[in-house]
């Protein structure tokens, strides 16, 4: 080729298209400078450049690579009320459905209030006092969670009172998800800064391989008994 047709052919050639992987990043990237929890909904990455191809799953699964603790804190709370919403969905005739449901509402709430309880809580209360008083609070409905999913688990879905407990379970957790969400987490994150945050999910995600999965596990029953003690 001359001199002159590389000329040409390098003012008209058209610039490279980054490929979805590139574009995944430079989206992420765009999110995580104002990123407070996995709340971005998909169309900030089609703002942002990421294109139509995006899905909310995608970005969830680099959120569950993070190690900061709300983040791990919030996509645990987007997956219970994805659990609430399909059990909220299903009929009394269900039954064998909504027993898996509750299965896995229990094993989830048991993890997710074991390590609130054991790595976050203690260290807010340290560093951030002026939320001590939220943070108690959320310890005794750590402690009616606790209380009516030890009774769920000995229940069938047939009884009688099951609904109403598992009823009564969700709308606890769904106001105690408000309050962290929408009240303390905002403070705790503008005081702590995300390294510690980091360094506090990091606690978590060790402490979660030995977590109790269900309220008959002994870390739970500890959890349960101390809630009892310092009522």
């Amino acid at each position: 080729m001359s001199t002159a047709s590389r000329q040409v052919a390098a003012r008209t050639a058209r610039p490279a298209v980054p490929t979805r992987r590139t574009r995944h990043r430079q989206c992420l990237g765009s999110v995580a400078g104002r990123f407070a929890g996995p709340v971005a909904p998909a169309e900030r990455c089609a703002a942002d450049g990421g294109g139509e191809g995006y899905r909310e799953a995608d970005l969830r699964q680099e959120w569950k690579m993070s190690t900061d603790a709300i983040v791990l804190l919030r996509e645990d709370h987007r997956e219970l009320k994805h659990i609430f919403r399909d059990y909220r969905a299903t009929g009394p005739d269900a039954a064998g459905t909504r027993q898996q449901l509750v299965d896995r509402m229990i094993e989830l709430l048991t993890v997710h209030t074991y390590l609130e309880n054991e790595c976050v809580y203690p260290r807010i209360r340290e560093l951030v006092p002026e939320v001590g008083d939220d943070i108690l609070e959320s310890y005794e409905e750590h402690h009616v969670a606790d209380v009516l999913c030890t009774e769920l688990a000995a229940k069938s879905p047939r009884d009688e009172r099951f609904h109403a407990k598992v009823t009564v379970l969700m709308e606890n957790v769904e106001h105690h998800i408000g309050e962290e969400e929408d009240g303390w987490f905002p403070t705790v994150r503008e005081q702590l800064g995300r390294t510690v945050l980091q360094e506090i999910g990091a606690l978590m995600l060790a402490a979660r391989k030995d977590a109790p999965t269900g309220p008959a596990q002994p870390g739970a029953l500890r959890k349960t008994v101390d809630a009892l003690l310092h009522r």
